[in-house]
């Protein structure tokens, strides 16, 4: 076991990075510590060529994460995040990793996993959401239950939720604070798999023996922003072939079956990426008449 943390433990198996919440007596609740130990976990996971798969689970059985820490909080102790106007401003700006740990991140390519073994309430559902695929203990529970405090999700649920589960699923579990269990939470869709086992040891053993065999460079973006000189010269290259309204400039006839065909064109997209493969009709008759 590799461990450099205080509330977290963070192991290297293989390809197969475990990252675990470990505040078992407090619900696994992410405080201002934690928040940091998860930034720096995230980081160092992601910037490891040797490290494929990263599953995330929580200490003990009762809970994967319940949010943030209220007790905390309440006690005066210090938040995740520092709280003056100037960094509140820089949170709302997108400037920030997130409020519990880096949950705005959307830049680790290579597969997450969440390995939810109990409660993941408010902040802790967010993380399931985060990760790419759950696989969630029978007794598992997922709730918005943040909104029985009038507190909202601040770790991009409200984003990511809907996409998973639907907007209507989503909003009656946002707005109600409702409770689900692991059986609902998969037939939604919200969980990828339940399982009887222990889900951390379920999590490492399927999902990542398969994914660690497929090329994980292949999660990276492939294809990069082009620069203001290459777009130039696209843009010449463009200007220099004859296009179809040039060609159909030679008789009025033409020319209206051209603006037809553009007009066509203008109204489905599957018809525009059609007629530029093949060329205006008109304008290969007139450049056969030419």
């Amino acid at each position: 076991m590799e461990s450099r943390y205080q509330n977290l433990l963070y192991e290297q198996r293989g390809a197969v990075t475990l990252i675990t919440i470990d505040r078992p007596e407090r619900m696994n609740a992410i405080d201002g510590v934690t928040h940091r130990e998860l930034v720096d976990a995230w980081d160092r996971f992601r910037a490891d060529d040797d490290a494929y798969v990263a599953v995330l689970t929580g200490a003990g059985d009762k809970a994967f994460c319940a949010g943030g820490d209220l007790k905390a909080a309440f006690a005066g102790e210090e938040p995740p995040i520092d709280v003056r106007p100037e960094e509140l401003a820089a949170h709302a700006r997108g400037e920030r990793p997130g409020i519990l740990g880096p949950s705005r991140w959307t830049d680790v390519y290579k597969p997450t996993i969440a390995a939810i073994n109990g409660v993941a309430y408010a902040g802790g559902l967010e993380w399931a959401c985060w990760t790419d695929l759950a696989v969630a203990d029978e007794h598992a529970t997922f709730g918005v239950t943040c909104r029985r405090w009038n507190i909202g999700l601040a770790d991009g649920g409200t984003q990511r939720l809907p996409r998973i589960v639907g907007f209507r699923r989503a909003m009656d579990l946002i707005i109600t604070g409702r409770v689900i269990d692991a059986r609902e939470a998969q037939e939604t869709g919200w969980s990828t798999r339940s399982s009887s086992a222990a889900p951390a040891s379920s999590a490492r053993s399927s999902w990542p023996s398969g994914s660690r065999r497929c090329p994980s460079r292949r999660f990276a973006p492939t294809r990069r922003p082009r620069s203001a000189a290459s777009a130039a010269r696209s843009t010449r290259a463009c200007a220099s072939r004859p296009s179809a309204s040039t060609a159909c400039s030679t008789s009025p006839r033409s020319r209206r079956a051209c603006a037809g065909s553009t007009s066509a064109t203008t109204r489905t997209g599957f018809r525009t990426a059609s007629r530029r493969r093949r060329g205006c009709g008109a304008a290969s008759r007139c450049r056969r008449r030419a």
